[in-house]
């Protein structure tokens, strides 16, 4: 028998036609829908407003994205997990147990209940799972392979786990307490025994320490002090020997000593250590007395003590090239040593403290406390994926309604995407979307067709961060960049925020029918500013000279300069022409008008249309094509149809400024601005219009014959 294939059912919102997610079988089926009419083929798991845990699991790749194989993939699941997997696409979080049917989960659910003291109850939420959790994650072994130092009661163990935890490395256990697993156990333990072979050369090679082990490490380390002094002075006495008009340039000249002669000098002095060990001399003999250099007396006192001495069996007064390189050769096969010292965390310690750990079960000790605590590990495991079950049966269905379609979106139930309300300029703005890169961000966004204002977002003890928020309703007048508004994210906090970027477009066709009327009136009052500015300033440089003029000029002279210079003829002319020309055109466009008669309201309507109907054909076609889907591309969404913004949805995004209808208000204002009788002004002028309509005969058809302005005009008496 043929399978019958499922019957999907559809609905519009905003224009966009989405698929239905009711029943049990529209989840079963959901593989079976075409992916073309998916709303969505991708989306990040970060920057929304969810349970990051939940994204998390979704997104078995870790890739960041959640894709529809990993969806289908997290159903298949539940439809082994759970009896009906619908459940899903109701709101809520918890599982009734015996919706539960496989049987390691429901075990898991049923010790984690036992666990808060609560046996018998019929079914568990997230809350109450992540209590206990919380509470087995607290104890000492807690099944994720990681001891901590309280896990031993020996204090030798216990040191050294705080030792390694401290020098060496730590992972972290469930509760975020720094720890020991398996890997840094291994590691640590090859790394000292790599030091301890190195340590065991000595033992085998005797002749690596001539002076015994803490004698020839002393004498090494008081070589070493002092090695490259030495070697500068043999080789400078070595230079003086070839030639002996070096021996000034050798011992430093004397304008060198003078610089530092000033100087309050102390042994630790640098510029005092800069200068030869000794008075270089063509005899080739380092004195070993208080001829020395006093910046280095102490480490070449240390140096013929530990090394001189013990080499050469006496303290010599002067010590000869030779002498120094039979020290340098007794302690040859020793630096060689000490030039293959493991580099390690583990260099830290000491012979000693190695043979200490080496001689116990230290290692076998710690290994044993670790395979202890992943004995636990099954139980934590079972616990994770009820945990898994819980978080899908309170998120999926949230998630499935921002991907496959965007109902939570269309139906006013706060999608994913949006971050919270923007409170600017009298509105709320509702869309907003969290946005990781708004310079990236705006490039693509752009093709929306919507009206975006990118703000910062600040808030005290938060890092800052950035929205886009789409205003939908009102005008733009008074949004610009450093505009300061308040945001209120999901979880209802409130922010500074401050509108950095805009990406303009239209917002209403109420706007875009004042926008030629306002764009006249800016234009007007730019052109009024700058003429009076101009103005003001020709009037003060006229002023500065004038006064500058008569500073400097005869006093005689001065009333003629003050004299008002008379206007040109020309001027005046050239007024009267340009007056009468706006007289006449404003005469002209008046009379046709009135040529209208009855039609005049149609000539106004039409008048009116003409200069605000282009901007709002423009404007309704770009409000026509406004789309989600371009802001949620640049975000890493892969939005897979025209998530159309329409007119009436957009509306209702963006809340405006009105006071309530049946709310008292008080009318009186104290400094309210004087009032102007417009009406009586209107009436006045309505009156004269239809005068001198009736009196150049518009009105003479429609009226009695002795009432027409003809007729009325015609038996006046002539003068």
């Amino acid at each position: 028998m043929s399978v019958q294939p499922h019957t999907w059912n559809y609905f519009r919102a905003g224009g966009v036609v989405q698929v239905e997610l009711k029943t049990t079988a529209d989840l079963l089926q959901l593989s079976q829908l075409d992916q073309k009419l998916w709303m969505a083929l991708s989306m990040p798991t970060r920057g929304l407003h969810g349970d990051t845990r939940t994204l998390d699991r979704l997104d078995s790749d870790q890739d960041g994205h959640i894709r529809p194989p990993e969806l289908l993939e997290a159903i298949q699941w539940l439809d082994r997990t759970l009896v009906d997997p619908g459940l899903i696409l109701s709101e809520g979080d918890s599982v009734p147990l015996a919706e539960i049917k496989d049987p390691a989960l429901k075990a898991g659910a049923e010790r984690a209940l036992t666990q808060l003291g609560k046996q018998g109850a019929g079914s568990i939420q997230v809350e109450e799972l992540d209590r206990a959790m919380g509470q087995l994650s607290a104890e000492i072994f807690n099944g994720d392979g990681v001891i901590v130092p309280e896990a031993s009661q020996d204090p030798a163990i216990k040191s050294l786990i705080e030792h390694i935890i401290q020098h060496y490395g730590s992972a972290p256990d469930r509760t975020g307490r720094p720890g020991l697993d398996q890997t840094i156990i291994t590691s640590f333990f090859n790394e000292m025994e790599a030091r301890a072979n190195w340590f065991a050369e000595l033992d085998q090679q005797p002749h690596l320490v001539p002076l015994g082990t803490t004698g020839t490490a002393l004498a090494f380390q008081a070589t070493e002090a002092v090695s490259r002094k030495i070697e500068d002075y043999f080789t400078r006495c070595h230079w003086v020997a070839f030639d002996p008009r070096a021996e000034s340039a050798a011992n430093r000249s004397v304008s060198d000593m003078a610089a530092i002669a000033h100087q309050q000098l102390t042994a630790n002095s640098e510029e005092l250590a800069a200068l030869p060990l000794a008075q270089v001399t063509g005899t080739i003999l380092l004195p070993l007395d208080d001829r020395l250099n006093p910046a280095w007396q102490k480490p070449m006192q240390y140096f013929i003590e530990t090394a001189v001495q013990t080499t050469l069996g006496f303290r010599p007064d002067v010590l000869t090239e030779e002498q120094w390189r039979q020290i340098q050769k007794n302690l040859q096969g020793y630096a060689a040593w000490r030039g293959r010292e493991p580099q390690s965390k583990v260099s830290r310690l000491d012979m000693q403290s190695i043979r200490e750990i080496r001689s116990g079960r230290i290692r076998e000790t710690l290994e044993e406390l670790i395979g202890f605590d992943l004995a636990l590990a099954p139980e934590f495991d079972s616990l994770n994926e009820v945990l898994r079950l819980l978080l899908y049966r309170r998120d999926l269905g949230r998630i499935l309604r921002n991907f496959v379609n965007f109902s939570d979106f269309y139906r006013r139930k706060k999608a994913m995407f949006q971050s919270g309300t923007l409170f600017i300029d009298g509105r709320a703005a509702e869309l907003c979307i969290e946005v990781s890169d708004p310079k990236r961000h705006t490039a693509m966004a752009g093709l929306s067709g919507a009206y975006l204002a990118y703000c910062d977002l600040k808030r005290a003890g938060e890092e800052t961060r950035a929205i886009v928020a789409l205003l939908t309703d009102g005008d733009s007048d008074n949004i610009s960049v450093g505009r300061n508004g308040v945001f209120y994210d999901r979880e209802g906090r409130d922010w500074d925020a401050t509108i950095a970027r805009i990406v303009a477009n239209p917002i209403s066709l109420r706007e875009a029918f004042w926008s030629p009327y306002r764009k006249v009136t800016r234009f007007i009052e730019e052109q009024i500013a700058k003429r009076a500015a101009a103005a003001e300033a020709s009037h003060v440089t006229q002023l500065s000279d004038t006064t500058q003029i008569m500073a400097s000029a005869d006093k005689a002279k001065a009333p003629e300069m003050l004299q008002a210079k008379k206007m040109d003829v020309g001027t005046v002319a050239a007024l009267g022409v340009a007056l009468g020309s706006i007289s006449t055109f404003f005469g002209l466009l008046f009379a046709q008008f009135l040529n209208l008669g009855v039609l005049m309201p149609f000539g106004i309507i039409a008048l009116i249309l003409l200069i605000s109907g282009p901007s709002m054909i423009l404007a309704w076609l770009k409000l026509k094509s406004r789309n989600l889907g371009p802001i949620l591309d640049a975000n890493g969404w892969a939005i897979n149809t025209v998530a159309r913004i329409n007119v009436p949805f957009a509306a209702s995004m963006t809340a405006l400024r009105q006071v309530p209808l049946h709310a008292g208000l008080r009318n009186a204002d104290p400094y309210a601005d004087k009032k102007r009788p417009w009406r009586l002004y209107g009436a006045l002028a309505l009156l004269v219009i239809l005068a001198v309509a009736w009196g150049l005969g518009r009105f003479d058809r429609y009226l009695p014959e002795r009432m027409r302005a003809s007729n009325v005009f015609s038996t006046a008496p002539q003068p």
